[in-house]
């Protein structure tokens, strides 16, 4: 009996001797071998890619501190119209880096519009490094690299180079570089070649890119395949060749502020008073929806038609389809979309289009259209919009600038105004010089609230024409 209360005792102490021993370990934590280091200021940033481009007179010594050098992307490096046999045009061009990164380059010209046969009687100097041609005997004694048509195929497996960033000169490479082009025409030029152009203009293009320099954990050859950009050039077609082109891009063109179209008069699809018309589709092939984007559009009417003083350009549409127009300019141009057979389509959208020199026209005239939207546009014309639509579902004009506007032909007329009382109209923030509604009050068809919401939201020198 006594053993097992001994051994009741002994268990009860042990037990007590564990759960003190729990408890304790329970407020203590393990120690380990520890230590570390801090990397601070690490850096991800990208290089620069910068490039100059400037040109200097070629009777001028390159290198001297005194020659004037022009920043290329200000004007023309060469600009004469007046070219006859022996006429010499002579130019330094300087490339410099300006970044942190190296970069290759290449230098190329081309021609905006067809290039005439002036080209073959114009030869092209090319001096790698620059020459300063002091007279024009200079040349006598040196090698063309050959005709500008020859330059306008080729000149870019001729002039390119590569440059590092200053500091970073040695080895062969630098961080600038000066060349000379001299341009003379043939001597034995004939008449032939009277009143000839390279195209309209023609554009001397600097192209940049990477160059295998810096290094990676690996080595310098990451971008040996870097491309060169892709830079949109000018272009002047016509509106047969406009119409086309809109047909094959299923209705879709951005002219990138470099492509003009130039409706000529002889080209015209018929004529409506003063306005030579040219179609874009037809009543028998409409388009689907368009959208043409930073297009300027112009009117080149012929010496012996004056009478036909605006070209006006007709989308002709499918009926559930609309236009839409976004930062075009239209120069001389009025535009009238239309719907299929005179139907209205279902829309005609504007947005940040210019109009100018357009007269005795609106510069969207008799819009064929259930819903028409301008959008922060500018008429620098006589007049500025007419709708026509006897379907009228709504009608938003804002932030608008009309200038120059007739007075008695206002900035906007509604010549069908049966529908306009259940119409959505949102007519608001746009400015008039002068004269800004005709055809639109109560008697024809225009509630007094809405009148009141035009009155009341824009800026105008009078409501009514006057």
């Amino acid at each position: 009996m006594t053993q097992k209360k001994s051994t009741k005792r002994a268990l009860i102490s042990s037990l007590l001797i564990l759960a003190m021993c729990f408890t304790m370990l329970a407020g203590t934590t393990f120690a380990w071998f520890t230590d570390s280091v801090t990397s601070g200021n690490n850096v991800i940033k990208s290089g620069k890619l910068d490039v100059a481009f400037e040109w200097a007179n070629g009777k001028d010594d390159p290198a001297a501190a005194a020659t004037t050098w022009t920043d290329a992307s200000t004007g023309a490096i060469f600009n004469y119209d007046l070219w006859e046999p022996g006429y010499t045009e002579v130019r330094h061009i300087r490339i410099a880096n300006k970044g942190n990164l190296a970069l290759k380059y290449k230098l190329q010209i081309v021609a905006d519009g067809t290039v005439t046969d002036l080209a073959k009687v114009i030869d092209v100097y090319y001096f790698d490094p620059a020459q300063q041609i002091a007279d024009r005997a200079a040349l006598d004694n040196e090698t063309a690299m050959g005709t500008l048509e020859v330059a306008l195929a080729g000149m870019d497996t001729t002039a390119t180079g590569a440059l590092v960033p200053e500091g970073k000169e040695g080895n062969g490479l630098k961080s600038s570089e000066v060349i000379t082009i001299a341009l003379k025409m043939k001597t034995d030029a004939g008449n032939e070649y009277q009143n000839l152009s390279i195209g309209s203009s023609f554009t001397i293009m600097l192209l940049a890119t990477q160059y295998t320099f810096e290094s990676d954990s690996f080595d310098e050859l990451y971008d040996e395949n870097a491309e060169y950009p892709v830079v949109a050039l000018p272009e002047t077609i016509t509106a047969t060749e406009f119409a086309a082109r809109l047909h094959a891009a299923n209705g879709v063109i951005d002219g990138q502020d470099v492509l003009t179209v130039a409706l000529g008069e002889s080209e015209r699809s018929t004529y409506n008073n003063v306005a030579a018309q040219y179609y874009l589709g037809t009543n028998t092939s409409p388009l689907d929806t368009i959208k043409i984007s930073n297009v300027k559009f112009t009117y080149n009417p012929d010496d012996d038609s004056a009478a036909l003083t605006v070209g006006e350009l007709q989308p002709f549409l499918n009926l559930n389809d609309g236009a839409t127009f976004e930062n075009c300019t239209f120069d001389g141009v009025t535009v009238s979309p239309w719907g299929n057979n005179n139907t209205p389509a279902k829309y005609a959208t504007f947005t940040g289009c210019t109009f100018q020199n357009i007269a005795g026209r609106y510069g969207i005239h008799q819009n064929i259209a259930k819903n028409l939207t301008v959008t922060n546009c500018t008429f620098n014309c006589e007049r500025g919009i007419h709708t026509n639509s006897r379907e009228t579902e709504s009608i938003t004009i804002t932030g608008c600038t009309f200038t120059g506007i007739a007075a008695s032909k206002g900035a906007l007329c509604l010549a069908e105004a049966t529908e306009i009382a259940s119409a959505t109209l949102n007519i608001t923030g746009n400015t008039v010089d002068t004269s800004f509604l005709r055809n639109l009050s109560t008697n024809n068809g225009a509630t007094p609230a809405q009148l009141d919401a035009i009155a009341n939201n824009n800026t105008y020198g009078s409501l009514y024409v006057y």
